[in-house]
């Protein structure tokens, strides 16, 4: 997609410490040490987390930042969803899991 296209550039999230695994950044970008996709409650926790409860993402501005794991799940629509379509969009609302610790 061409940079121009995107509505927030400073706000899409391009690359993170793990891969953002399916829909909303998915389980890998919350939990990125020990989840994939279908991860489950007891694997949901503080310990199953890089970087002290966060990670590393790059934006399609060219910035980089450390967001906390939490940050994340809760902006997940706002960072992998370019078009702004589900900027409300959570990681618990899309995977019906609950917070991390």
């Amino acid at each position: 997609m061409p940079l121009a296209q995107l509505e927030a550039p400073a706000q899409s999230a391009v690359f993170a410490d793990a891969c953002f695994g399916l829909s909303c950044g998915g389980t890998r970008t919350v939990y990125a040490n020990a989840c994939a996709a279908a991860c489950t409650t007891n694997l949901r926790t503080k310990p199953d987390t890089r970087h002290v409860g966060g990670g590393n993402l790059v934006f399609a501005d060219g910035h980089a930042k450390r967001m906390n794991h939490r940050n994340v799940a809760a902006q997940c629509g706002l960072l992998f969803r370019p078009y702004r379509a589900d900027w409300g969009t959570t990681y618990w609302s899309d995977w019906c899991g609950g917070p991390a610790d």
